[in-house]
């Protein structure tokens, strides 16, 4: 059958599968896999138990125990090998006051599913599983291997996916994505920079603050020279095939008490930035606003 005689074939089996694809992102978006903790066995195994039952063998690869990584094939040992990646976790729910819907009850109304995952990423592992399944239920001599690898800690750094890497358990030709582009193809993707930056102070009561350092006031100082000096810039900047650089100030602690003046503040920062910056020279610019500060303190 000629190819283009099989994708139309595939598409028509999509289609009548469109009710069995929902409900398996209903299952896997009611399946909690927030990171942290980042526990993925429940979503895991939906994935497995549906390759299963179309005879598909997954394999279950393990850094850590609650953390496992899927990894089939189909028509294996063939050339070339094209791989579906995709991850199993998801970022937290935050405060569930905050959602019109269970984060976790996968409600669809009027055509949109809401629920943490149904779009990063779980409406990719299903729609990858379910394209295996088509596949396998045709029973078609591909010219290749397909490969579907889901993996765990995506959302805290990448871990099952660089384990699998390093331990060779895949060297694909090719490799499909599974993440948010509004269906479109995309080529190119923002690269990830996470800091983490603390200052110090000298604790003092509140009732005589001048006998003690803030290092929360030291940190806001350094936070509005980040502001000034590298979020300014960079909103200029644009590329053809990605979103504009960013920054994103992620989390901050600071003190023990409201009556103490803080002796320590520390903060993480998101840097996301365009594919022709360079990752040492973002550090660095990071690095001389701290040395800067510390110059004058």
């Amino acid at each position: 059958m000629p190819i283009t005689e099989v994708g139309e074939e595939i598409s028509k089996d999509i289609e009548v599968m469109r009710d069995e694809i929902i409900s398996l992102l209903v299952d896997l978006v009611r399946s909690n896999s927030v990171n942290p903790p980042g526990d993925t066995r429940e979503v895991a195994d939906v994935v497995i138990r549906k390759l299963a039952a179309n005879d598909i063998e997954a394999q279950i690869i393990v850094l850590e125990e609650k953390k496992p990584n899927v990894l089939a094939r189909i028509n294996p040992e063939k050339r070339p090998e094209l791989l579906f990646n995709s991850h199993l976790d998801t970022v937290p729910i935050g405060e569930r006051i905050q959602w019109r819907h269970d984060p976790l009850g996968a409600k669809i109304v009027e055509g949109v599913m809401y629920g943490r995952g149904a779009a990063d990423a779980k409406a990719s592992v299903a729609a990858m599983t379910m394209a295996a399944v088509a596949i396998a239920r045709k029973n078609l001599d591909l010219r290749g291997t397909l490969i579907l690898k889901f993996v765990s800690d995506e959302e805290t750094g990448g871990w099952g996916t660089k384990y699998i890497l390093d331990e060779d358990y895949v060297d694909p030709d090719f490799v499909v994505i599974g993440e948010q582009t509004d269906n479109r193809i995309a080529i190119a993707e923002k690269g990830v920079i996470w800091l983490n930056i603390k200052t110090k102070g000298r604790a003092a009561h509140a009732s005589i603050p001048w006998f003690g350092v803030s290092a929360i006031d030291n940190m806001l100082k350094l936070l509005n020279q980040i502001e000034e000096k590298i979020t300014t810039k960079i909103k200029t900047q644009i590329h053809p095939l990605t979103p504009p650089p960013s920054i994103n100030i992620g989390t901050i602690r600071g003190g023990i008490k409201t009556n103490v003046v803080a002796d320590a503040c520390e903060v993480t920062i998101d840097r996301r930035f365009l594919p022709h910056e360079n990752p040492d020279s973002i550090v660095r610019e990071f690095l001389d606003i701290v040395e800067e500060l510390r110059g004058s303190n």
